[in-house]
């Protein structure tokens, strides 16, 4: 089974290489419907020497990837950088019945669709050091993961629904069977490598029998909330304002329907 699997990972090794950054191979291109709005530039947020570092370090990488360019556009916007947050999932499909999943990440996902050329513009941002706009899809984007979720569920979703899930930059892929499941990812790898999307190995997992996937705990028996999401929830202090309590049921809220009426 393993050197099967193995094979199949081989086959697609070009998929999980993140030595070189790429763009999807994609006919949809993002794009901002502005109207009639005119142009709006806004000045720098104030950093200490350290953040500035860390900005002109990463807009370098950003360069040489070619995911930003230098820009003379009207329009610009500040940079707010941050670790990105996992959770804000609001739904769940029964994948019990399935004794096989596998996970895959796509390698900073929005960075791998490109942007509309007469769209670029738009995306401009501002550093000390200079303006620069986006090749590819930014994070921040009003539009953005709406367009990003219809573009993966078209390029896998269509045809699909009784064995691969897409919610954003990942992909989940359920079987009944281990030669079933090694088509299944056979098939998405396949379909991945085409459109020249690239997937983070170490966020990636492969053919296993139970998984994590969404805050819940899935296997072929039952689905639960995953264990460190609930100790979170229980070690909550007790609400003591409204907008506590109401912080407090959003957290809880996820988890639902598995609370007893």
């Amino acid at each position: 089974d393993k050197q099967q699997l193995r094979f199949i990972l081989q086959q697609h090794i070009k998929t999980f290489d993140l030595s070189k950054v790429t763009q999807a191979n994609t006919h949809i291109q993002h794009t901002i419907n502005t109207g009639d709005s005119l142009p709006i530039s806004s000045r720098l947020y104030p950093r200490i020497i350290e953040q500035r570092r860390e900005l002109q370090d990463e807009t370098q990488k950003m360069l040489q990837s070619n995911q930003i360019c230098p820009s003379n556009s009207p329009w610009s916007s500040p940079v707010i950088i941050h670790k990105k947050r996992d959770g804000s999932i609001r739904f769940l499909v029964d994948y019990r019945g399935h004794c096989f999943y596998t996970k895959l990440d796509l390698k900073s996902g929005y960075f791998q669709l490109p942007m509309h050329e007469t769209d670029k513009d738009k995306t401009a941002f501002i550093t000390q050091d200079a303006l620069w706009e986006f090749n590819v899809l930014p994070q921040g984007i009003m539009n953005g993961p709406p367009a990003f979720q219809r573009t993966m569920h078209n390029l896998l979703g269509y045809g699909r629904w009784d064995y691969v899930m897409v919610y954003l930059d990942d992909i989940f892929i359920f079987s009944r069977s281990f030669n079933e499941h090694t088509k299944h990812l056979n098939e998405i790898l396949s379909i991945l490598d085409k459109a020249n999307f690239q997937v983070n190995p170490d966020k990636c997992c492969f053919a296993v029998q139970e998984i994590d996937f969404l805050s819940h705990t899935i296997n072929e028996q039952f689905i639960k909330p995953n264990g460190n999401k609930i100790t979170a929830i229980i070690d909550l202090p007790a609400p003591t304002t409204l907008k506590e309590a109401n912080e407090f049921l959003g957290k809880i809220n996820w988890y639902r329907k598995f609370i007893p009426d």
